[in-house]
């Protein structure tokens, strides 16, 4: 791979960075956390980290508690509900 195609991979990556997003490097099998970043190793080396999803029960169910209702979480995020 030649330079060009090197940075051209990393593109997004850095496009994230510079959005204030956080990058991740994989480091001995796991994906962590960094805050400085010298982008000199493989661009599979690098990911965006996932924002994390938030289950649609949990979702409900926090509308249901703004609403006023009482709301038992632990059955909330346990059983689904009707769509």
């Amino acid at each position: 791979m030649n330079y060009r195609d090197h940075f051209k991979e990393l593109l997004p990556i850095i496009k994230a960075y510079t959005e204030g997003k956080t990058i991740q490097r994989r480091s001995d099998g796991f994906w962590e956390d960094k805050e400085e970043i010298d982008f000199l190793s493989s661009p599979s080396a690098y990911r965006i980290k996932p924002e994390p999803e938030i289950p649609k029960e949990f979702l409900q169910a926090m509308k249901e508690c703004n609403e006023g209702k009482l709301v038992d979480l632990d059955t909330a995020l346990t059983k689904p509900y009707p769509k």
